[in-house]
């Protein structure tokens, strides 16, 4: 058990979500919306249809890598706006695998490693994006695990 007053005597494990929370979206937002016609609010609509789609594809026992509802969603979007994709266009897993980490990341996953807990990254990422997300983003070295939902086949929407 950890001791309060003793900082530097915390142990314990603490999961950390990836995208968003330790990496930042800003470029995959910008495509996305640049994609959708230079709108952002379209780019929330596609984030919020993705969440929603996800969330489905989890009540209703089904399987699609988030990568592939990612993409489904924006075709969805598009067609929603009435506006046509660019044909050979780099996929969105390719942009989600090179976002960078939140500048604070990760002097504050070092610190909280030194005081001795075990550090764990949980994604809606398929194994191998997140292996790439990670080391891309520089972060590999301060996880013990990677999980992610890929493994139980069910994603978390939230």
């Amino acid at each position: 058990m950890s001791n309060i007053s003793n900082p530097e005597s915390y142990s314990g494990t603490l999961f950390f979500d990836v995208n968003e929370t330790l990496l930042d979206t800003t470029e995959l937002n910008r495509v996305v919306a640049q994609r959708l016609g230079d709108r952002p609010e379209r780019a929330e609509a596609w984030f919020t249809s993705l969440l929603h789609h996800s969330l489905v594809e989890s009540v209703t026992s089904s399987w699609h890598s988030f990568g592939e509802i990612a993409e489904a969603v924006l075709k969805m979007t598009a067609a929603r706006y009435g506006v046509t994709l660019p044909k050979n266009a780099m996929p969105l897993a390719e942009i989600i695998a090179a976002m960078p980490a939140h500048p604070d990341v990760s002097a504050g996953l070092t610190a909280l490693q030194q005081q001795g807990f075990t550090l764990v990254a949980l994604t809606n990422s398929s194994a191998a994006l997140a292996e790439k997300q990670l080391g891309s983003a520089g972060l590999t070295p301060l996880f013990t695990r990677i999980l992610s939902v890929e493994q139980c086949r069910f994603i978390n929407p939230i």
